[in-house]
């Protein structure tokens, strides 16, 4: 995959593939369910209706497949406890064959825009100047789309950093409110980044992201990265400073979505703190997927997986700094214990997307524990100041019961994926000797 912004290593390609991979072969029925069979009602919040009926009213164009087509969006009076902002880069099999945009789409409309909670999005299909921002209203009508939009004359790239960064200053800007939350819906690369465009051949590189955010509104309260393989350390270390509580996979989401967006109002109504909301997006996906997940694997399986982790920003850095420390410790016992430390490493479980292990992303806490049982007691000592680090990272973790190893953070440890440009430019392999031991006992 090449690109402006991404160059990606031809010893890589294997990885790359799992962009388009992940969350595959959907049954996109699930976001057609009609109301009264989901699990949870509607929350009942009164909307700011005449305000907002008035401004869809005197600024409408035409009624479209896509919802109401409006000169400008509406813009409530007064500022919300929260603004819910998500970034639908579909520009790629979720826009195109798998036909998944109109039923996100539809899906934020089961809760929508009330007086506490502001839903924007902005879309990207695979047509071409299909660039679309929304302002999400209830409604329950299954298949078809109300809510107001703009749309862009002109195509734009949802694989550049600064496309984001627009959309991200915009809408925080436009719909001010005391929570932010920042939602990313599409494929995730782990290190490489997200927001994969198929006519640009172009992701968000981890960097890139941290930028973005940090350039629009300085920090996020919840990012949200509806997307595979985004929950590992060297993500979480890259964007530790612009997000309060980040959340991710370190497997697969739902090919669906995570399906949270039907619950969010009453999740914002009755949460005290930013941990208390990850919770309650991470408990509502978890429902969802295992009452819905409907994604059969190359072998016509269908498989239970699905993991979903919210961590902690602050608490990352003294994690990564454990697990410097622990690196150098190892590389120090290289010379005699070389195979016994990359047997217990390379035997932790791979992880479902990773498609027969051509991806190395690894539970870290598996890692640990595998290093444990081999290691002496200076070692041992160390893992032991690791894990504490790690628990205070992670919020909460859910996974199917298929990948219980999969316990919030994931690690990288494959040579051929650590040896990149892409791997080596993460401020994780910068500053830490953890990508030099992997090379050191792999060699």
């Amino acid at each position: 995959m090449a690109g402006k912004i991404l160059k990606l290593a031809s010893s890589f390609l294997a990885l790359a593939f799992t962009l388009s991979a992940c969350g595959s072969n959907t049954d996109t029925s699930i976001l057609n369910i009609p109301v009264e069979q989901n699990n949870k009602s509607v929350s009942s919040f009164a909307t700011d209706l005449p305000n907002i009926i008035d401004q869809i009213k005197g600024n409408t164009i035409s009624q479209t497949d896509w919802g109401t087509h409006v000169k400008m969006l509406p813009n409530p009076k007064q500022h919300k406890k929260a603004t819910l902002l998500s970034y639908l880069a579909f520009d790629n099999d979720k826009g195109g064959y798998r036909d998944e945009l109109k039923p996100t789409i539809n899906f934020h409309e089961l809760s929508g825009s009330n007086t506490m909670l502001n839903v924007v999005l902005q879309t990207d299909g695979a047509e071409d100047k299909d660039l679309k921002r929304y302002y999400i209203t209830n409604d329950h009508e299954n298949g078809k789309i109300v809510s107001p939009y703009t749309q862009f004359q002109y195509e734009r790239d949802s694989g550049d950093y600064r496309v984001l960064q627009g959309f991200a200053r915009w809408g925080f800007s436009a719909y001010p409110s005391q929570i932010k939350l920042l939602d990313i819906d599409n494929h995730g690369g782990a290190f490489m980044g997200i927001s994969k465009d198929d006519t640009s051949s172009h992701i968000i590189s981890l960097p890139g992201l941290a930028k973005a955010i940090k350039a629009s509104t300085g920090k996020v309260d919840i990012l949200n990265m509806d997307a595979c393989l985004m929950s590992s350390i060297e993500v979480m270390y890259e964007l530790r400073d612009v997000a309060d509580v980040m959340i991710g996979s370190e497997d697969s989401t739902l090919g669906t979505g995570m399906l949270y967006a039907k619950a969010l109002p009453d999740i914002i109504a009755n949460s005290k703190n930013n941990n208390e909301i990850a919770k309650g997006i991470l408990l509502a996906s978890d429902r969802q997927g295992k009452d819905f997940h409907r994604r059969p694997n190359k072998k016509g399986r269908i498989p239970q997986v699905f993991t979903i982790s919210a961590i902690k920003g602050q608490a990352v850095k003294p994690l990564v700094n454990e697990m410097n420390i622990l690196s150098k410790m190892l590389m120090e016992k290289v010379v005699k214990e070389k195979q016994a430390i990359a047997t217990a490493i390379n035997n932790t479980h791979p992880l479902s997307v990773d498609e027969d292990d051509l991806g190395g992303q690894r539970d870290l806490h598996e890692v640990l524990n595998r290093l444990n049982m081999i290691m002496g007691k200076d070692i041992k000592s160390q893992i032991s100041r690791v894990r504490a680090s790690l628990n205070k990272t992670i919020v909460l973790s859910r996974s199917h019961n298929v990948e219980k190893f999969a316990q919030g953070l994931a690690i990288n440890i494959s040579p051929q994926s650590i040896s990149t440009p892409d791997y080596k430019d993460t401020a994780f392999a910068k500053e830490t000797l953890w990508d030099e031991l992997i090379e050191a006992v792999n060699k």
